[in-house]
């Protein structure tokens, strides 16, 4: 089965939409939910796409657990066997679920109730049985993609653990699903001969940053042994061109340090909320420090307080990793570091606060408390969005850009960086809470429209 249109390549990073080009991520999502799809029109493509956006959402038992629903309920429709369309999603599903395991042996051990080893997906006697020819439909007859099970988990492995950690608590169908999605080149003229599995692995290790490899891609039986050659010669090629790069040896080694990281305290058996709170613990402490300087130990106090703040965004950014690797993922678990999150956020403005009030510096103790509250109120905005109309991603000022700034001014106050940092704190924070209540007002407003339309 050939790659799709290059127009068709574009609207995902290298990845094929076949039968459901036309459609959204959100619309092809949700129509799958409503069993909208017809069964001419799911490709063994859409299979792949369907699997690559729901693990992007949620952990991989929730996205299993919602392809099995859907996909049984979806075959029953369509007139195919049960396990015919369920298990060619369940076998890519496995394929992307190697993302926090070393080998797809792993994976498969970790997540049983997947049943059959993945081979067994694309089994001759299973997919080309009278039973199941004589249920095709049009798509079913471009035949399956090439498969090399070992190959590919190793590389998925590898490049997944790269990435950012999937957010656990978005919700299954974004409206604002295409915004996550950064544009991705489309495949060259040399890619051509890629199966949809090369070209998910192409696309994952280039939004990595990984340092591309040439591979030889398993061609089927009957391909000529010029296109073989000629693919592999000029894909191996390209890229050994694409060089090493400072940006990706650094983010491959403090991602390795924090999965070491990781790792010692998944082991140490501490709950992923004890790490949150311990965080807090920190921030309080960090806000004590600017609290308490004044004078000609304000600059050592900052310095102190901005290394402490580092500290705590360490336990910000592993929590939720342990939780994911130890299979302790709840839904409290998201709202309690939401809530510990806000208090921090209150506790670093108000040790701020403390700092200019004790200096008699009116104007900026009137700064932190309106940064205090406009970082209160970007929160706020999104859960009361969401709320309304599922998700909420817009703006630039996230709690993530709120650190960092502080902690440069901090670094930097030496240099009086701290006040110009509170200034764009304020401007941005507030226009990313005018950019979500215009983005909710227009959103409702389309939605006012759309039963309307039908």
């Amino acid at each position: 089965m050939g790659l799709a249109t290059r127009k068709q390549r574009d609207t995902l990073p290298g990845m094929p939409r076949f039968g459901c080009a036309e459609m959204s991520d959100g619309d092809f999502l949700r129509a799958f939910q409503d069993r909208d799809i017809p069964a001419g029109r799911f490709h063994h493509g859409d299979h792949l796409r369907l699997a690559w956006l729901l693990l992007e959402r949620l952990p991989f038992n929730d996205a299993f657990d919602s392809i099995q629903r859907g996909l049984q309920t979806f075959a029953a429709r369509a007139g195919n066997p049960a396990h015919y369309h369920e298990t060619m999603t369940r076998g890519w599903m496995l394929l992307l679920a190697a993302q926090e395991e070393r080998t797809l042996e792993d994976c498969l051990a970790d997540y049983p109730e997947t049943g059959n080893p993945l081979h067994s997906f694309w089994s001759a006697d299973l997919l080309n049985s009278e039973r199941a020819r004589s249920q095709w439909v049009a798509p079913d007859l471009a035949g399956l993609p090439p498969i090399s099970t070992r190959w590919t988990a190793r590389r998925l492995s590898r490049a997944r653990r790269t990435l950012a950690p999937m957010i656990d608590t978005l919700p299954l169908f974004p409206d604002a699903a295409e915004a996550r999605l950064q544009p991705r080149p489309a495949l060259s003229q040399d890619q051509e001969n890629l199966g949809p599995r090369d070209a998910l692995v192409v696309a994952i290790r280039r939004a990595a940053g990984l340092q591309q490899r040439p591979y030889q891609q398993n061609h089927p039986a009957d391909a000529p042994d010029a296109a073989k050659r000629y693919t592999a010669k000029r894909y191996g090629d390209q890229l050994m061109s694409s060089g090493f790069t400072w940006t990706s040896a650094f983010g491959k080694g403090s991602g390795w340090l924090l999965q070491k990281i990781v790792n010692g305290l998944a082991l140490s058996k501490i709950s992923p909320n004890t790490l949150t709170f311990i965080g807090l613990i920190i921030n309080i402490i960090a806000a004590f420090f600017f609290g308490y300087a004044r004078g000609a130990n304000a600059h050592r106090m900052f310095l102190y307080a901005g290394l402490i703040l580092i500290g705590a965004g360490l336990f910000d950014m592993v929590d939720g990793r342990v939780a994911r690797q130890t299979n302790q993922v709840s839904v409290f678990g998201a709202f309690f570091d939401s809530v510990m999150d806000r208090y921090s956020d209150v506790a670093i403005f108000f040790g701020l606060l403390v700092y200019y009030a004790r200096g008699n510096r009116f104007v900026y103790v009137v700064l932190a408390a309106f940064v205090m509250t406009a970082s209160l109120m970007i929160s706020y905005t999104r859960a009361r969005a969401e709320a309304l109309i599922g998700s909420c991603k817009v703006g630039f000022m996230e709690r993530p850009e709120r650190i960092v700034l502080v902690i440069l001014g901090a670094l930097c106050d030496r240099w009086g960086v701290m006040a110009p940092a509170l200034w764009v704190l304020a401007f941005l924070g507030t226009m990313t809470v005018i950019h979500r209540i215009r983005y909710t007002y227009l959103e409702t407003e389309r939605r006012k429209l759309v039963p309307a339309a039908r």
